[in-house]
């Protein structure tokens, strides 16, 4: 069994790893730092496409 600990630090990154956590087989735990995204204002491009990181 492997853990996967993912923690995003853009937009970007945050859905590719989701996509990718959902396709995996093993356990993912997703860290989403609330106080950061709420406080920076952190806005990038994500495209419309699937993709994963």
């Amino acid at each position: 069994m492997l853990w996967l600990l993912l923690n995003a630090c853009m937009p970007y990154d945050a859905e590719g790893l989701l996509i990718q956590a959902v396709r995996d087989d093993d356990f993912v735990v997703f860290f989403e730092h609330t106080i950061f995204f709420a406080f920076a204002r952190i806005e990038g491009e994500v495209p419309d496409e699937r993709y994963t990181i």
